[in-house]
C-alpha cells in the first residue's frame, strides 16, 4: 500500500495539468495514473487539486523550500520537496523532490527527478 501511495503520487507527474478544476473530482479512470495502478485505491485520496499543487512544487519553489497541502476531501496530507534543479543535455530543466504522503493512515517518502516539457508540464524522468 505505502509503495503504490508513493509511485501514485510520482504518477501525478505523468498527467497534464489542464486549467483549473472547479468541482473536487478523482483523477478520471483513463489517465496514466489510474492506469499504471490498475486496482489501486489510490483516487481516494488524490485528485487533480493535489496534480495542481504538485506541478506548483516544482515549478515555484526554492531547492529545499517544501510546499505542503491537505486535501480538504481526503485529508491526505502531501509534502513535496525540491533538493536541486539543473538543465539535461536536452537543455530542460529537471528538478530533483522528496515526496512525501501521508493518507489511510499510512506514510510513504520517496524521491524522483522530474523535468519540465515545453508545454510547461513537469514529468518524471525515467
Amino acid at each position: 500500500m505505502k509503495k503504490r501511495m508513493f509511485y501514485a503520487l510520482i504518477g501525478l507527474f505523468m498527467i497534464p495539468v489542464s486549467g483549473c478544476q472547479t468541482a473536487r473530482e478523482p483523477l478520471s479512470s483513463d489517465t496514466i495514473l489510474r492506469s499504471t495502478l490498475s486496482g489501486a485505491e489510490i483516487d481516494r485520496y488524490m485528485d487533480y487539486t493535489d496534480e495542481f499543487h504538485a506541478q506548483l512544487a516544482l515549478e515555484y519553489n526554492q531547492d529545499k523550500l517544501p510546499r505542503h497541502w491537505e486535501n480538504p476531501v481526503s485529508h491526505a496530507i502531501f509534502t513535496i520537496i525540491p533538493t536541486s534543479s539543473y538543465q539535461n543535455a536536452s537543455d530542460q530543466r529537471c528538478r530533483e523532490f522528496k515526496a512525501d504522503i501521508f493518507a489511510g493512515g499510512n506514510r510513504e517518502v520517496g524521491s524522483a527527478i522530474a523535468c519540465r516539457q515545453p508545454n510547461g508540464v513537469w514529468r518524471i524522468r525515467h
